[in-house]
C-alpha cells in the first residue's frame, strides 16, 4: 500500500501492485484485520522513520512494515506499507 495525503484522511493509491481508486486506509485495513494503523501512519509521517513491527488485530498478528516517501525537503509525502 502507498498512503498519500494528511492523517487522518490518508488513502491508498497502490495495493499490492495494482493501482486503485483513492480508497479509505480505514478501510483496506479493517478487512485485513488492523484497526489503529492510523497511529502508525502518525508516527511514521511525524518521525520521518520507517518502521518494522507486529501489531496485534482482530485476525491475530500482523506484521507492519513503513517506509516514508520524502521530498525534497524532507518532508513525508507518501508512505509504503
Amino acid at each position: 500500500m502507498e498512503t498519500l495525503a494528511p492523517a487522518p484522511s490518508a488513502s491508498i493509491v497502490f495495493k499490492e501492485g495494482e493501482p486503485r481508486d483513492w480508497t479509505s486506509v480505514r478501510t483496506m485495513t479493517r478487512s485485513d484485520g488492523l484497526d489503529m494503523i492510523e497511529d502508525l501512519i502518525a508516527e511514521v509521517r511525524t518521525s520521518r522513520e520507517g518502521l518494522d513491527r507486529v501489531e496485534h488485530g482482530r485476525l491475530g498478528p500482523r506484521r507492519v512494515v513503513m517506509r516514508p516517501v520524502l521530498g525534497y525537503e524532507g518532508e513525508v509525502y507518501g508512505i509504503k506499507t
